[in-house]
């Protein structure tokens, strides 16, 4: 099952889920997941914003060292199992984009019944903001049932 995690620049919050899926899900399973993400709107093709990585690595000991931004191409919308967007509007561009990705197209605080409502972006915020949206994504995450 491919699972994808789907924010603006692929920098912060996408990856933070995808790194944080990975290791919680991470290890031998009867069914393969496997956790990508993607951005709708990638400005560089750098790394993780400085502060993603620390959260993840001092709260949850998580490495994003070696992410690299990618821009969301047909080709991953098409192979995607599962798309999780960070917010309703970036659903609702998905939707408009890839009107054959809806039926597999959900925020991830629908798919994990978690009820937070959009995943603030903390780019450009300090660490306690990045260590506050890395908590509501880690939270999402534990609740995802994947089959």
């Amino acid at each position: 099952m491919l699972v994808m995690f789907v924010c603006t620049g692929n920098t912060c919050r996408s990856p933070m889920a995808e790194a944080l899926a990975s290791h919680i899900f991470g290890g031998p399973k009867d069914v393969p997941h496997i956790f990508i993400s993607r951005g709708i709107s990638v400005a560089r093709q750098g790394g993780a914003e400085p502060n993603a990585a620390l959260a993840l690595k001092q709260l949850y000991g998580v490495n994003l060292t070696g992410h690299v931004a990618r821009q969301l191409a047909e080709e991953d919308a098409a192979a995607a199992d599962i798309v999780l967007t960070m917010t309703g509007g970036h659903k609702a561009y998905l939707a408009n984009v890839y009107p054959d990705m809806r039926a597999k197209l959900l925020t991830l605080s629908e798919f994990s019944d978690e009820r937070v409502g959009d995943v603030p972006d903390p780019f450009g915020g300090g660490i306690v903001v990045y260590k506050k949206c890395a908590k509501t994504i880690h939270r999402c995450i534990k609740k995802l049932i994947l089959q």
